[in-house]
């Protein structure tokens, strides 16, 4: 004689972990390319905002400099991109190139905030900025160009959390 299934739990998991979560930032949304550095662009994802001020025209007499589709233009006077990880943030990455030709002079950039201060050399071809943070609670992370730097291109910023 077959015995009955076991009554089911009701509740496997009383307590379920929230599931570790991340995304990217592509700049695709961004409806108009403009060439001036007091555009304001904010994106909320996942929970995580970014918010930036920035040139969201990658073209410059006639090339395109983009990494990938649309992305911010900065330098070491204009534009500023901060993003907020309200719960906690384990890792960053991001691409980045020189803008342009045009000038010389070193491109930097400035990545601060959860306990990091780095500065990144920035080359003509693409490059990708990967950090570990693995810090909990609200973390903001900003990201500029360093005093003096001539222009470069953000895009593709991920994380995890």
């Amino acid at each position: 004689k077959p015995q009955p299934d076991p009554k089911p739990n009701p509740d496997p998991k009383p307590n379920p972990q929230p599931q570790p979560s991340s995304g990217v930032f592509d700049f695709e949304w961004i409806e108009k390319a403009n060439n001036g550095y007091a555009n304001h662009v904010t994106k909320t994802l996942n929970g995580v905002t970014l918010d930036a001020t920035a040139r969201t025209d990658t073209k410059e007499q006639n090339q395109d400099y983009a990494i990938q589709g649309k992305g911010l233009v900065l330098d070491g006077r204009r534009g500023l991109i901060t993003i907020t990880f309200p719960e906690g943030v384990k890792t960053i990455s991001f691409d980045y190139k020189a803008f342009s030709s045009i000038g010389k002079g070193n491109r930097e950039i400035l990545v601060s905030g959860g306990g990091i201060s780095d500065i990144v050399s920035v080359e003509a071809n693409k490059q990708t900025y990967t950090k570990t943070l693995n810090k909990t609670g609200n973390v903001e992370i900003t990201i500029k160009g360093n005093v003096g730097s001539k222009q470069f291109v953000i895009d593709n910023i991920k994380w995890t959390r």
